[in-house]
């Protein structure tokens, strides 16, 4: 039986995205899996396009400890001791090569990642066996909704940067996300807008000078503000703060900005009515 070549490629590709799918857990496109395994080696090299991430740190968790402070779970003794999150509970959801979870488990957390990309996390733990400091950081290979039927509820804050932007099933990772976090206990995320600005920035411009991975973004897997407070909320959750992010490549800084190219959301998971 004859196959035209066009349907003989798109089956192809369905088999390899459907794969990935399965092996990612959270319905990554084919293209985004093997983005985030090219990168593996330079994930810590501070002079290649991923230090934006790097540099994030310096934005994402002094927010992260400021949203903590105003609804009453960082104490203001806490606040300026070296280790602010000690014993505290965090998940980080697609953590990649560990970026955001060791400078969270330096601060005194007691830090979980979970990422369905075999090399980010096995990039993660050779990393941090570096540092006998990280020794409780703890890395799995799992997709996050196998994780969360686990570990429901067991977290007092989740963390999800950088990642949905990236995968295709956004609903189901938040809800996945907020499954595994505690009553009141507080979700970040931070990702890319779904406008002009953002495509404007992120990929006509910093992508196109080198100053983040080339190819590394979509405009059609953008989000809204919006649309993620409706996720959110969807699951019992209640936005208290949203910001938008900028980051300036000469300076290799991160700052708050009025447009919204990037942005920063904390929300707390509400009682349970039942």
């Amino acid at each position: 039986m004859f196959v035209a070549p066009w349907r003989l490629s798109w089956y192809i590709w369905q088999r390899r995205t459907l794969l990935i799918e399965i092996r990612c857990g959270y319905a990554m496109d084919a293209k985004e899996v093997e983005k985030f395994m090219s990168l593996a080696d330079v994930w810590w090299d501070m002079e290649s396009p991923i230090k934006y991430l790097h540099s994030m740190n310096k934005l994402r968790i002094p927010f992260m400890l400021n949203c903590l402070k105003s609804i009453g779970f960082l104490k203001k003794d806490d606040e300026n001791a070296s280790v602010p999150l000690k014993n505290v509970n965090i998940l980080d959801v697609g953590c990649g090569c560990g970026i955001m979870s060791e400078p969270l488990s330096r601060l005194g957390a007691n830090v979980t990642g979970v990422d369905g990309v075999p090399e980010m996390i096995q990039c993660a733990k050779d990393h941090a066996a570096l540092d006998k400091d990280l020794k409780e950081l703890k890395y799995f290979t799992e997709p996050i909704q196998t994780f969360a039927a686990k570990n429901k509820e067991k977290f007092d804050i989740v963390v999800a940067s950088e990642l949905l932007e990236h995968v295709t099933d956004k609903a189901g990772v938040v809800k996945a996300s907020v499954q595994c976090l505690k009553p009141e206990g507080s979700i970040f995320i931070t990702t890319e807008s779904k406008s002009l600005l953002s495509k404007w920035i992120t990929i006509d411009w910093l992508e196109f000078i080198g100053a983040i991975p080339k190819g590394g973004h979509e405009l059609e897997m953008y989000i809204t503000p919006k649309e993620t407070q409706k996720l959110l909320e969807e699951n019992n959750c209640t936005v208290k703060s949203v910001r938008g992010t900028f980051y300036n490549p000469y300076a290799g800084k991160w700052y708050f900005s009025p447009f919204i190219t990037w942005y920063i959301m904390h929300a707390v998971k509400n009682k349970s009515t039942e």
